[in-house]
Formats: C-alpha cells, sequence, structure tokens
C-alpha cells in the first residue's frame, strides 16, 4: 500500500482511498464507499453499518423514506442522494459530552436545506443559505435557549468536507469548510448543554422540519474536543479521500 498525504490507504470498490488515520475516541463512522457497510432495498439504503465498532448502525425501514444509493457519485467513489424526506438514524441512543464531528457532503438546493446532525433536543445542525445566506453551523442549547450560528460567510452547491468541534458549555465551538476558513459567531452565544443521550440523524434535522436535499459521502463523530493537529490530518484523510 502506498501513503497518501502520509496517510495510509488500501481498496475500496475498486479505488485505492486513504484509510482513516485516526481511530482513538471514534463512536461513529458511517461511509456509503464501503459497499459492506451498506444494506440495499430496491437500490435504496436500508441500513448503513457504524464502522467505529460501536454498533451504532444507521437504519431507515420505509421505503420512501430511504436515501437512493449512486454508484460513483463522488471521486469514483458511492454515495448516498437525499431528495428531501430521506433520513438514517440509529435505533438506540447514546451518552456523549463533548463531539467533534466531520462530514462530506454536496447540497443540491441553495436555500434552507438542513443536514446531519439532530441530537436529542439539542440542535446541531448544518445548513446551506438557511437564514444567512452561507454556510451555517447552528448550536442550540438543550432545553430550549438561544441557538449560537457559526457562519463563513460563502454559499454554494459544491462537494465539501465539513468539521466542527463542539464544547459541553460557553460558546467556543470552531467550525471549518474544506479545512478552512473563519468563522464569525451570530447571535447572543448561550450555554450549551452537555450532549448527553441522544442520537445522531443523517439527513434531516430530529424534527424532520427541514431535510436535506443532496449527498452524503461520510460521516465520522468523536467523543472528544480534538486537537487542531488532529482535526487538519482527518480533513486531510477526507480531501485525499474524496477528491476535493
Amino acid at each position: 500500500m502506498s501513503p497518501m498525504l502520509g496517510i495510509m490507504a488500501s481498496q475500496i470498490s475498486g479505488h485505492l482511498v486513504p484509510v482513516l488515520p485516526i481511530t482513538a475516541n471514534l463512536t461513529g463512522q458511517w461511509d456509503a464507499s464501503n459497499a459492506s457497510s451498506v444494506t440495499l432495498s430496491s437500490g435504496k439504503v436500508s441500513q448503513l453499518n457504524d464502522l467505529s465498532g460501536n454498533g451504532r448502525n444507521m437504519l431507515q425501514a420505509t421505503g420512501a423514506n430511504q436515501p437512493t444509493y449512486t454508484t460513483a457519485g463522488k471521486n469514483g467513489l458511492n454515495t448516498m442522494t437525499f431528495s428531501g424526506s430521506q433520513y438514517l438514524t440509529p435505533s438506540s441512543t447514546w451518552s456523549q459530552t463533548y463531539a467533534t464531528i466531520f462530514i462530506v457532503v454536496k447540497f443540491d438546493s441553495a436555500v434552507s436545506t438542513m443536514i446531519p446532525e439532530g441530537w436529542s433536543n439539542y440542535q446541531l445542525d448544518l445548513t446551506n443559505n438557511f437564514g444567512f445566506n452561507n454556510w451555517d453551523w447552528q448550536l442550540e442549547p438543550g432545553g430550549g435557549g438561544t441557538a449560537v450560528h457559526y457562519d463563513d460567510g460563502a454559499s454554494n452547491t459544491n462537494w465539501n468536507y465539513f468539521s466542527l468541534k463542539r464544547p459541553n458549555s460557553g460558546s467556543t465551538a470552531t467550525a471549518k469548510v474544506n479545512g478552512g476558513g473563519t468563522w464569525a459567531v451570530r447571535g447572543v452565544p448561550g450555554a450549551l448543554s452537555n450532549l448527553v443521550t441522544g442520537k445522531l440523524w443523517i439527513g434531516t434535522r430530529n424534527d424532520l422540519a427541514v431535510p436535506l436535499t443532496g449527498q452524503i459521502g461520510e460521516v465520522l463523530l468523536y467523543s472528544t474536543l480534538m486537537s487542531d493537529t488532529d482535526i487538519a490530518i482527518v480533513n486531510a484523510y477526507l480531501s485525499a479521500k474524496w477528491g476535493i
């Protein structure tokens, strides 16, 4: 095997792709390009297995709500396509105090599209052109309160990889698109509650209010506030693997 950007590579779907370089504190890895982790029903994803070893497999039993499995959706790798009513979510909840999240995604609409991170009543949402006309992470304290928005001032429908470091209190979250960018805070920061018990939703917010129209390649979830160095390493992996 040959290194790619200093990251080991392996074969997936006939392609030489990087291997996730950091697995410590990994609490969830959902990778559409790994065909062996995907269960299909008439070309749609009914189950996406968790590759972290924690068994947090993403499920969807209703056919109309299952994302389409898209062959070679990005960089020759398979992806999942969401068209407004599709989502996946695990059958069980788990407890987690902190979160560092990575996601590879393409928005097909520039208006009010929502992507993954609905965690119990602790809203953690990634949107495109939703209220601020740009990429936007929204952090909402558990049990209500003032939402905190982090945005980078850009809006487009290209493939991107995002990273977010979400603390359990205060307003020191950090977010990046494609490994960089300065994200401003909008709104009055409120105290963020711990991400105690909840479950991640892929493709919509947990109230199903603003579903995604677009594609997802990979989602990573860690239970720690990762260092900037480690975030950069994971971002390099995502960039090389998905050709972004």
